[in-house]
Parts: C-alpha cells; structure tokens; sequence
C-alpha cells in the first residue's frame, strides 16, 4: 500500500513541477513514505505471564527437546509448552516421582530424550514416556552422590554425557550404575555465590570442557579427572577481569568468550 502511493504521487510531481521543485518535493516524499513503511512493520510480542498459563512471572532457563516443546523453569515450577497451552510441574511432597525442587536453575535434553533439570534443591530426570521424576540428592555417606543438593547447571556434551555442577564439584552421570563420578575443584568457601547466579559448563570445538565457577573458569582434563584454573590477577591486564564467570561461548573463529560479573573477555588460549 506506501509503495503504490509512492509512485502515484511521484508521477504527479514529475508531470506539474519545474526541476529544482521536482527535486526538492521527490525528495521529502521519499521520506514520507519511508515512515509509512516503518510505520507499517509492527513488531508483534505476546507475552506470558500468571495470567496466561506459567506459575509466576520470573522465567530463569528455557530450551526446546528433541520433539518441539519448549520447557521453561521458573522459581515455582516446570512447564512446558506445545504452541498451545501449559503444562506446569510442581513438587509434591506426598509424590516421590515428581519434581523435587520448583526453582529451577536449569535444563538440558540429553540423548535418549531425558529431561534433566537442576533445582535450588536436587537434581530431577523427567521420562517423558511415563510423565514421572526421578531424583537425585546429596549424602554424605555415599560419594558417587551430588556433592550438594543447589544444581547450579547441568549440561549434556557431543558424545552425550550428562554433567551436572555444583557449587564444589563437576559431576558426571554414570549411566551403567545410575550414579556419579564427583571431580573436586577448587573452592574458596569464604567466597560466597550469588542467590540467583548459576555457573556455565561449555564444550569447545576440540572437546574441552570449560566451567564457570565463582572462582575462575576451570578447564576440566577428561583423561587425568583434574582441573586447570584460569583466575583474576590482580596487576595483569591479560588475566580474566574477574573470577564470578557467568556465561561462556566459543565463535566460529574457536575464540573462547567469557562473561562474567565485571566485563566480558575474550580467552585465547
């Protein structure tokens, strides 16, 4: 519709005006109908909200499975989503194979299809089948547990291994027996974490794995069990500009990008 009224009324120009005229109207029409066409692209959002399905309003991790759904965690449940309605899980204390925490850190679809999704408290395979929880806690007596019960991430790398991060420890689900290989990594305990931080664990393009720790960006050695330790410091300008690591990423290029809670850097290592 703006490209037909433009041309309509450059013809009428060009038929009733002198040169210097034509020029000076050709061009204030063209930006005229430039804000019709602006005008025109209206961006669409539709929001969802308490109101419209989700248990409350703040939404902390969300991805789409292998089938389409896209599955949100909030800070008072799961839900997932068909293009249609809600679905929304919630602990139920009574109910050992629902969901065991409902603040939700983070969830990851791993190769068979499993939902895993880590909580303030524990760590929940979904079975997308049968629609129940399976959960894993800590204990102390057992060290093929979670070393703790805050599931700050959980991450599924190329050849389809589950890991799982906590506050002290990187874990690996050992399928076979159902448990987990805990490997220790350096923790300061009078450093703190944030309440609503989470700590990201990234594969690069040759199989490395990276975590982010409130200590540093740990590169895990998969052969030895052992971490190496990239952390500030104080009076090297090349050195990570701090150790709260909040996200990592790796370009095209095989650039490792770290962001953290005073700046982003670029890793070249």
């Amino acid at each position: 519709m703006a490209e037909t009224l433009f041309f309509y009324i450059l013809a009428i120009i060009i038929y009733l005006f002198p040169a210097l005229k034509r020029l000076f109207f050709l061009l204030n029409i063209l930006i005229f109908c430039n804000i019709l066409i602006a005008r025109g692209q209206v961006v669409s959002v539709d929001l969802f909200n308490s109101d419209k399905g989700l248990p409350q309003t703040n939404v902390n991790t969300l991805i789409q499975d292998s089938i389409g759904f896209l599955w949100v965690g909030t800070q008072d449940g799961l839900c997932r989503y068909d293009g249609y309605q809600f679905v929304t899980y919630t602990n139920n204390p009574l109910d050992s194979l629902s969901l065991c925490n409902n603040y939700i850190y983070s969830i990851v679809d791993d190769a068979k299809g499993h939902l895993w999704i880590g909580t303030r408290f524990g760590l929940s395979r979904f079975d997308k089948t049968t629609g129940k929880f399976k959960n894993y806690l800590s204990n102390s007596e057992n060290p093929n547990s979670l070393s703790s019960n805050k599931i700050y991430s959980v991450y599924c790398d190329k050849q389809g291994l589950v890991w799982v991060k906590t506050l002290e420890a990187l874990h690996l689900y050992n399928s076979s027996k159902d448990n987990f290989i805990r490997y220790q990594h350096y923790n300061d305990i009078f450093n703190l974490p944030s309440e609503t931080g989470t700590f990201p664990i990234c594969e690069d393009s040759q199989g490395r794995l990276w975590v982010g720790t409130k200590d540093g960006l740990m590169l895990f050695e998969k052969q030895l069990g052992v971490f190496r330790r990239y952390s500030n410091e104080p009076g090297n300008p090349s050195s990570i500009v701090s150790n709260r690591i909040t996200s990592i990423f790796e370009d095209s290029k095989g650039k490792l990008w770290i962001g953290t809670d005073e700046g982003l850097c670029r890793f070249d290592i």
